[in-house]
This record gives C-alpha cells, structure tokens and sequence, in this order.
C-alpha cells in the first residue's frame, strides 16, 4: 500500500501583518529608511549592526547589515515612496538576490496614527536553497506583527 505524502511547495506564499501604530507616518518612514536604526525593529533579532548607516534615498540604493550569526547582507531597495512604501531585497554580499522582498507600507490615519502593513514574499527563493525556504516558512503573521510593534516602540 502507497503511503500519500502531502508535500510542501516550492516556496512559501506571502505573509502580511497590518497594525495601527500611533504615530505620523513620516516619523515611521524616516526611522524604515535609515539602517543605522533597523536593530531596533527586528522582531527576530537578526540584524545584529548597520555596515552602511547612511538613510536611504531611493530605488536602487543599497545597504549593508551585519546579522547576529555573522553573516554580512546587501539589502537593494526595490520601492520608495516617501512616508508611504519602502521595500528591499537582502542577499548575502557577492551571492545573487535572494528572491525576499520585505515591503513596508504606510497609511496614514491621522496626524498621529498610521496603519501599517509588513509584507515578506519569498516567492522567488530559488529551489534549491532549502536552507532559505525553510526560514521563510517560518515567517508568520504572528512574527511580523512583532516588527510593526518594535517600530511602533522606536519611533
């Protein structure tokens, strides 16, 4: 008799987050866009130190981070708008993209209160990193919520 096996795909679907955090958008862009103050809202605690913590200024700029198991990655920012979306793409120094987008939008609600959403699509992890896949598994909407509060916190 065959045992069915269910098995798992390729690479995960997105995961989002939404909060409302009081706080003006801009204040919550500003701090998104400077890596020197990432540390402070990872809610994974893997980004151990800014190489690079000069603010980001738009698509196409770059990054770099020191995470906390000594790996050093390149971050590629995909989108920016102003006090509204920025997103980028880690990947280990010297190795091609990483196919993870982690995109951050921004809505304001009132002068002091924006709703934001956190977004991680590793949909274009490619196949035979299974090292990768497995980690993007693990990213819930439980973890990311965590990030949104930590910027609440450190704005």
């Amino acid at each position: 008799m065959a045992e069915f096996q269910e098995s798992m795909p390729a690479t995960p679907p997105p995961v989002s987050a939404e909060e409302t955090v009081a706080a003006p958008a801009a204040a919550l862009f500003a701090l998104l866009a400077d890596p020197a103050r990432h540390p402070e809202i990872d809610g994974w605690t893997n980004v151990a130190a800014p190489v690079d913590p000069a603010p980001i200024a738009g698509v196409g700029d770059a990054f770099r981070m020191d995470l906390a198991h000594g790996v050093r990655v390149e971050c590629v920012v995909h989108r920016f708008e102003r006090d509204r979306v920025i997103a980028w793409e880690p990947g280990r120094l010297g190795e091609p993209p990483s196919g993870q987008l982690w995109t951050w939008e921004l809505e304001p609600l009132s002068e002091e209160s924006t709703r934001v959403r956190l977004t991680y699509d590793g949909t274009r992890i490619a196949p035979d990193q299974e090292k990768r896949l497995a980690r993007a598994r693990a990213v819930t909407p439980e973890r990311l919520a965590g990030s949104i509060r930590r910027l609440g916190a450190a704005s």
